[in-house]
């Protein structure tokens, strides 16, 4: 009987050996915002998808945390008390020499803001009302 983890030569002779199953990383997702139902929705998906997720309600507050630990991916309101979103991305960029990718979450008729954080280097932005498997899948493929 043969061992099925056992090493077997393919059609050109050489040597293969099964995958060993590597133990997969959890992603780590900052959510910044001040509306508290966005936050526990947001949260509640990507802890469904497998995703670590820490909170914080200002711009300065979410600088300390990254400062303690630097997450796969930041979401961030696009207004923010004290820094907003695209200031919270602009000081990351400064400070970091690997930052996280930022996705900035806009309500409706920002245009001109959407377009400004785009051309600034966010990494994605998402409008309210959000699709929440939407929102997942983009931050999912960013961290």
């Amino acid at each position: 009987m043969s061992d099925p983890a056992a090493s077997t030569l393919d059609s050109v002779g050489w040597i293969s050996r099964p995958a060993a199953a590597r133990p997969r990383r959890v992603r780590r997702a900052l959510l910044v915002d001040t509306d508290e139902p966005t936050l526990d929705v947001i949260g509640h998906r990507l802890t469904r998808a497998g995703f670590s997720v820490a909170t914080e309600r200002t711009g300065p507050d979410a600088l300390v945390a990254i400062a303690r630990e630097v997450p796969d991916v930041v979401v961030a309101g696009a207004r923010l008390p004290g820094l907003d979103g695209l200031g919270l991305f602009q000081q990351l960029e400064a400070r970091l020499d690997l930052p996280p990718p930022v996705v900035l979450v806009f309500w409706p008729g920002n245009g001109a803001a959407i377009a400004e954080a785009l051309d600034a280097g966010v990494a994605d932005v998402v409008v309210r009302p959000l699709s929440l498997a939407e929102v997942v899948a983009r931050i999912a493929r960013l961290a």
